[in-house]
């Protein structure tokens, strides 16, 4: 088929929303012809890639101003928003004036996966795929207070932004206009369904692991058990991660006599807060929040741990804990949104949160039983990686994409 793919972000360089682009257009391109509208703010990233690894498969078509980041976090956020949406405002055009030059068999939006700011091109009048989409997830009201108060203004006006995207104009037309709309997990599909049952919803998780990283993540044979308990989490240190709660609970592993140590790699508004709460706990010889680790100090740090700690929230496809449980860390994290899904799935803890002091006490006393448990917990997790390359493999990505493009072309017939 020959696709337009939307990728306003889109890098070989970047992480987060850029390396969602990029991995959906190499997944895609395999067995399609690819026209990319991306932001013109990627070109030399892509091309330098380009003059080294060529992708004869897809032509990149750059829209839109370069521009610079200005300040960092919620300022950084707030500004991709608004360029996001002032590329949307045009992007129209010169997706039309493609449309005159190739015939296309369908239009797939891939980035930016936000549901709350939803494309345009569904109006080019060719079967529009759109997603994988994700953004539904909310933090519990019961775990607000738990947050800083940064934290906290964030997810309320998050959740305020939420309520008036589901009623826009532009949000009830995209989806009832969508030949196909991927939820980027079960979470998503169902609050897709509940807004328009009618709409052809499908399943399909934003990222996918090449088998050279699957390789590279591969944990070397390890047989010591009887070292201190090691714990790992890594991203973006924001409270919906629910970081505290996972050092509230090993503050009453340690009133238990067990020894562990937990090390946090990231950055974020909520790292001040953390470092308060690891002094008050007296944890300081045992937790360590670090900076992040990047290249082989990243695996190396998943090689060496047991277990992956970190509750979240809500997340749309968690990148970081689905890379530990290929490099073999077994997963603790709250039976909520897409971690708890994926624990649920490929195996691992979803731990029961009703409320703030059972996710604490509960995590204590699943990290207790792993501890006592080192070996059997080693083999598990074992299995879990193999679970999670087979799923989350780039064939499996590309295979659901070209089934996904078949439904499609039905529907809009």
């Amino acid at each position: 088929m020959k696709v337009l793919i939307s990728a306003n972000a889109c890098s070989p360089e970047r992480g987060s929303e850029p390396k969602v682009g990029w991995d959906a257009v190499l997944a895609i391109s395999q067995h399609h012809e690819c026209w990319v509208l991306t932001s013109t703010k990627f070109k030399r990233e892509i091309e330098d890639r380009l003059a080294l690894e060529p992708l004869p498969n897809v032509h990149f078509i750059y829209h839109g101003p370069d521009y610079q980041w200005i300040g960092h976090g919620m300022t950084a956020r707030l500004q991709s928003w608004l360029l996001y949406h002032q590329w949307q405002k045009t992007v129209l055009s010169e997706a039309r004036r493609l449309c005159e030059e190739v015939t296309f068999d369908v239009v797939h939006h891939v980035t930016l996966t936000a549901w709350r700011m939803p494309p345009a091109l569904w109006q080019l009048g060719i079967p529009f795929v759109w997603g994988p989409v994700g953004g539904t997830a909310e933090v519990p009201p019961q775990f607000l207070k738990q947050l800083s108060l940064v934290s906290r203004c964030f997810e309320v006006a998050r959740k305020f932004h939420g309520a008036l995207s589901m009623r826009s104009r532009s949000f009830k037309r995209c989806i009832r206009n969508s030949s196909v709309v991927v939820a980027a997990n079960d979470e998503n599909s169902k609050f897709f369904h509940r807004h328009y049952s009618e709409a052809n919803i499908v399943t399909l998780p934003v990222v996918y692991f090449s088998a050279s990283r699957i390789q590279e993540l591969e944990r070397p044979t390890r047989s010591e058990v009887d070292a201190p308990l090691r714990l790992f989490a890594g991203g973006t240190l924001q409270g919906s991660k629910g970081i505290a709660l996972a050092i509230m609970a090993l503050a009453k592993l340690r009133d238990r006599g067990i020894d562990f140590s937990y090390t946090v790699a990231g950055h974020g508004p909520e790292i001040g807060k953390l470092q308060r709460l690891v002094r008050q706990l007296g944890l300081s010889d045992r937790v360590h929040i670090t900076q992040p680790f990047s290249g082989s100090a990243y695996i190396s740090q998943l090689h060496a741990a047991d277990v992956y700690l970190m509750p979240s929230f809500r997340e749309t496809t968690p990148v970081t804990l689905l890379e530990a449980m290929l490099a073999g860390c077994y997963p603790v994290v709250a039976d909520a949104s897409a971690p708890g899904e994926i624990v649920r799935e490929m195996g691992g803890l979803a731990v029961a949160c009703s409320s703030v002091q059972a996710l604490i006490d509960n995590m204590a006393q699943a990290l207790a039983e792993i501890s006592r448990k080192r070996s059997d917990t080693a083999v598990e997790a074992s299995a879990i990686a193999a679970r999670v390359a087979g799923k989350y493999s780039r064939a499996s990505y590309a295979a659901a994409i070209d089934r996904t493009y078949k439904l499609a072309a039905v529907e809009k017939q």
